[in-house]
């Protein structure tokens, strides 16, 4: 199992040549995690933490899409880092995310690298030995700088008594505008493991106030059976 070029999908849904790009990145980073880090670790990074989540977003809205609180920006470097997110900053710019668990040790890392007017986000977590890449992300920006798509694999490995279960995600997102401002995100792929596969058809519409700051956001899942669709609110400021 793996990425499947000839999986059936819906229409805005992966392509071929974004399919083939993924995998290439993928097979790229597999074996990079020791040189991004000795890369990172050499050079003069600006550091701040998080507690209770993430601070930062690497796709639009995605922590307030995501169901959870935004974490707390420290003022200082913790004494103890126990469930800790740390962020290094080049030139301002996020390029290394380090999660510490509840024992100070670091479970997952990821590496943010811009490639002409792509940003690749790859994460390394625990493997058997070493850590091992987990996921890779590719947020495509516009002329104006704008986020125009984003496409993502993620190969996960559980282990247990019966041995490894292997599940893959493969999704994009597609972002639409009006005056500036993201109105919608649709999201479309698929997760799949040995036994099933699940689709992704999901789209998330966006509400703002007179001043343009964002106060709500509704998901329509678009996948249910019948013809009812369900609409949640996920997000609400006054929350």
């Amino acid at each position: 199992m793996g990425l499947n070029s000839n999986a059936k999908n819906n229409i805005e849904d992966i392509q071929l040549e974004e399919l083939t790009f993924l995998r290439e990145q993928f097979n790229l980073y597999k074996k990079m995690y020791n040189q991004l880090k000795v890369n990172y670790e050499t050079q003069e990074l600006q550091w701040e933490w998080s507690k209770g989540g993430f601070y930062y977003n690497f796709t639009p809205f995605e922590i307030e899409r995501s169901g959870y609180k935004k974490g707390k920006l420290l003022k200082k470097e913790p004494k103890k880092k126990d469930q800790i997110i740390a962020y290094g900053k080049l030139d301002n710019d996020i390029v290394n995310i380090k999660l510490y668990s509840n024992d100070e040790y670091i479970y997952s890392e990821k590496f943010l690298l811009k490639e002409g007017n792509s940003l690749i986000e790859v994460r390394y977590s625990d493997g058997i030995e070493i850590k091992s890449l987990d996921k890779i992300s590719i947020l495509v920006l516009n002329n104006e700088g704008y986020p125009q798509k984003y496409i993502t694999y993620e190969h996960e490995i559980d282990n247990d008594e019966e041995g490894n279960e292997e599940e893959y995600t493969l999704a994009k997102e597609l972002y639409k505008y009006k005056d500036s401002k993201i109105i919608k995100i649709s999201v479309r792929g698929y997760i799949q493991n040995s036994i099933s596969k699940i689709v992704i058809d999901r789209d998330y519409n966006m509400v703002y106030d007179l001043s343009d700051h964002l106060t709500e956001i509704f998901s329509q899942d678009n996948n249910l059976a019948g013809s009812q669709l369900s609409i949640t609110k996920i997000f609400s400021e006054s929350d």
